[in-house]
């Protein structure tokens, strides 16, 4: 049977910490385990969907890590679970969230959760895209006549509609993610640039 969860790698140079965070995620996601820098070069693949990495780690630290995923392209969610304080450098550094330690189990669970959401959000409004500029390209080489009598056409833009309610209620749920929501806000407004 194979299992379809969400994967999840956890970059730790304490085992404890690591299986700490595996038993708090394992329920519900697929957990890997890379003990240092070095071993999650090796270990970071495109199946997995987020990474949970240290920055102090002997050897390869975890910015270096980070570093080495963006230029090998990975597509995966970065959160930096750390005790050094964030400073000025994090500005050029490319992750999606970071959690200062010690942290609690549910702010760990959280902190998957709304990444992935993100994740699944996107790719609503990638669809959402899709459709918006099918309509646009039928607006602009068919009569309107054409369209109205057009039950392909009625359709689509009943699909329309009905993924546009879909994202209302997704933005709801995760209306507490603040700088998530604004860029979502940025995609959408050029978005409806392209439906007039």
């Amino acid at each position: 049977m194979s299992d379809n969860r969400h994967r999840v790698l956890i970059v730790e140079d304490d085992l404890q910490v690591a299986k700490t965070y595996e038993h708090w995620l394992s329920a519900d996601y697929r957990v890997e385990l890379a003990m240092g820098g070095r071993e999650a070069l090796d270990a970071v693949h495109d199946a997995i969907d987020v990474i949970l990495l240290d920055r102090r780690m002997p050897g390869v630290s975890g910015d270096e890590v980070l570093e080495r995923i963006h230029e090998r392209d990975i597509d995966c969610y970065v959160a930096i679970v750390s005790a050094v304080d964030p400073g000025w450098e994090i500005l050029k550094m490319g992750f999606d969230a970071y959690l200062t330690k010690p942290i609690k189990r549910q702010e760990l669970r959280d902190l998957v959760q709304q990444l992935l959401s993100r994740s699944e959000f996107a790719a609503e409004i990638r669809s959402l895209y899709a459709l918006q500029n099918k309509a646009a390209v039928l607006r602009e080489s068919k009569s309107e006549t054409e369209l109205k009598q057009s039950l392909a056409y009625s359709q689509l833009q009943a699909a329309i509609e009905e993924r546009k309610s879909s994202l209302d209620a997704e933005r709801e749920r995760l209306a507490d993610d603040h700088e998530f929501i604004s860029q979502i806000r940025d995609i959408e407004e050029s978005i409806s640039e392209t439906e007039q």
